[in-house]
């Protein structure tokens, strides 16, 4: 699996929309995340993980724990992993189960936790709206549990 974009949108500390596009890393040759104490290492795996697997990396933050505090109540949050595998390319996007602002009229309303797998070669999935068959696909992709991958990227 090779990752090429990840979009976190409210997640974590993140009150707005932040794009991690790996490409520019992995076409050197290269892969890595570093940075200072705090600099968003652990929230980047957290979506990663989020994205494949429905739960943060090191399983240690509830889904709940992946809202952003910051974050205006109109925004969604959710997680969008781009990744290659093979010739194909594949996109999951997560939103987590949320309080959000109500469409029509004030108050809120509740989100259901939501996930899609797309083919993004041309195809469409077949797994458009897959929540509960997710993780196990996602896994497939990944070839590796949630706990194998944070044993293997934290």
């Amino acid at each position: 699996m090779r990752p090429i974009r990840l979009t976190l949108n409210a997640f974590g500390p993140y009150a707005g929309r932040e794009v991690v596009d790996f490409t520019a890393a992995l076409d050197a040759g290269i892969f890595g995340i570093y940075g200072d104490t705090g600099a968003g290492k652990t929230t980047i795996f957290d979506g990663i993980a989020f994205a494949l697997f429905g739960q943060s990396s090191g399983a240690e933050r509830m889904s709940d724990d992946m809202l952003s505090d910051y974050a205006d109540p109109k925004e969604i949050t959710f997680v969008e992993l781009v990744f290659d595998l093979g010739e194909k390319r594949y996109v999951i996007r997560r939103i987590p189960r949320q309080e959000r602002a109500s469409n029509r009229g004030e108050g809120t309303t509740s989100q259901a936790h939501e996930a899609y797998l797309f083919d993004a070669t041309g195809t469409r999935s077949p797994y458009q709206r897959a929540c509960a068959r997710l993780p196990t696909l996602a896994a497939t992709f990944a070839t590796a549990s949630a706990r194998r991958f944070d044993r293997l990227m934290l």
